[in-house]
């Protein structure tokens, strides 16, 4: 695959195309705008997205730290709310406060992952132990761990 082609393939996996109409005039307003803020016109409404959406996550008080979490919220008090995440997870609630509780849940659980693993991670390099080994006697009940004494030496 040639430097062309890889581009191209490179933009279709990562990138969508928006085809977007204005009344006359507005072309030539929107550039202007964009270049007084040093930006081009797809900077400058990607940036128009993030602070509405920023507007979103302020009238929903939702926390700092599990902003950076989610890719987008979409809807409305009538429709209800869609919410997808960075992972690709997606919920959809009724009311804004479903909203939050749906973020702090995912959320959660999430750091909860990372937390568990990054212990476990830490415990296998002090007992020299794998990572298999440390999860499996740590989480399985007593009477299934001899099944698993074998990844011991892996």
């Amino acid at each position: 695959m040639d430097r062309k082609e890889y581009k191209s393939a490179f933009g279709k996996e990562h990138y969508e195309r928006i085809n977007l109409a204005v009344p006359k005039g507005m072309k030539s307003i929107i550039k202007s705008l964009a270049d007084d803020r040093g930006m081009s016109v797809n900077a400058y409404l990607q940036d128009l997205v993030r602070k509405d959406q920023c507007g979103m996550f302020d009238t929903m008080q939702i926390a700092e730290k599990n902003r950076e979490m989610i890719s987008g919220i979409t809807g409305n008090m009538h429709d209800g709310y869609d919410i997808v995440f960075k992972d690709g997870y997606c919920c959809h609630c009724r009311t804004k406060k479903d909203v939050r509780s749906c973020i702090i849940d995912h959320c959660s659980e999430k750091a909860v992952d990372t937390v568990f693993f990054a212990v476990l991670l830490k415990t296998c390099k002090v007992l020299h132990k794998t990572p298999i080994f440390l999860l499996v006697t740590c989480v399985l009940p007593f009477s299934y761990r001899k099944i698993f004494v074998c990844f011991d030496g892996v």
